[in-house]
């Protein structure tokens, strides 16, 4: 099996990481945005064969249902990621259903999860994506598959976090603001703690448990990760969505021989069918589902 692995300094490997109807103003749309990094050119050591292959391998599933956009980025840095998350947020509105899914290198560092950018030298915490797409919309899928482990004790010489900050002051009205510093010394070595995300209209699923690897493939035969593959076989199931994210679990679970396990958080608060609701099934209440 291939883990999402990556090196840190010279000699160091380290696994990286239903809504209710709407009226008749207005519609509701599902709009994605896929970020696939495989680091082709940010060093060696950092290279993912199958992270460009998931990113299609979802926007195909996505484009199936009918989603009203979608988005892919490859190997994105600072500047076009948040060029492109902007964009992303002012396509949606209040009520659209946002999907993000995310496959590249990820850490934990105590209770926050970050995603290492494009340049190999970044990284940006997925609660920084999170809290600036839910300022345009209330309700949000993201799927993060990447690493949820501390691969290392001190973060390296001249790797950079970026956070995003500004005070909200108004739903979608907000830029994202990325604000980068390079660090003069390493950081000091903290526990990781569990991810945590309150109240609704958001569902987090990652591709493996808190201080755990994500396998970029589960043999040499693949050019997918298990949770790609597991995400997007059932996507297009007629199922819930927490129905999906149980099935994948399962799926990923069988697949890496109980090594990787997918985890979750949050919840949407309404039933949510992507592929529609089970035939000859009636819901109490009208789900949203694709297309809207």
């Amino acid at each position: 099996m291939h883990r999402r692995t990556f090196l840190i300094a010279a000699g160091l490997a380290a696994t990286a990481s239903a809504l209710p109807a709407l009226g008749a103003e207005k519609k509701q749309r599902a709009r994605a945005i896929i970020i696939a990094n495989s680091y082709r050119n940010a060093g060696e050591g950092l290279f993912l064969a199958n992270t460009r292959s998931d990113g299609l391998l979802i926007e195909e599933r996505l484009r199936a249902l009918q989603f009203a956009g979608v988005d892919r980025i490859e190997d994105a840095g600072e500047a076009e990621l948040k060029a492109r998350l902007e964009s992303f947020r002012s396509s949606l509105g209040t009520r659209d259903l946002a999907f993000v899914y995310i496959a590249g290198h990820g850490v934990q560092i105590d209770d926050e999860n970050y995603l290492l950018l494009g340049d190999g030298k970044t990284f940006l915490s997925i609660t920084s994506i999170i809290d600036s797409v839910r300022q345009a919309t209330s309700f949000m899928i993201l799927m993060l598959d990447a690493c949820r482990n501390r691969p290392f004790e001190e973060l390296p010489q001249g790797m950079r976090i970026a956070r995003a900050i500004g005070k909200v002051s108004g739903r979608g009205q907000d830029k994202l603001d990325l604000k980068v510093a390079t660090l003069a010394a390493p950081a000091p070595v903290k526990g990781v703690k569990a991810f945590q995300i309150r109240g609704t209209g958001v569902k987090v699923v990652f591709a493996t448990d808190p201080q755990n690897v994500a396998y970029d493939a589960a043999d040499d035969s693949q050019r997918n990760s298990p949770f790609a593959l597991a995400i997007a076989k059932r996507l297009v199931e007629r199922k819930s969505l927490d129905d999906v994210v149980a099935l994948a679990t399962g799926d990923v679970v069988k697949a890496t021989a109980g090594d990787q396990s997918p985890w979750s958080q949050g919840s949407i608060g309404e039933p949510i069918f992507l592929a529609g609701p089970p035939e000859n099934k009636n819901p109490a209440r009208p789900p949203f589902q694709v297309p809207g």
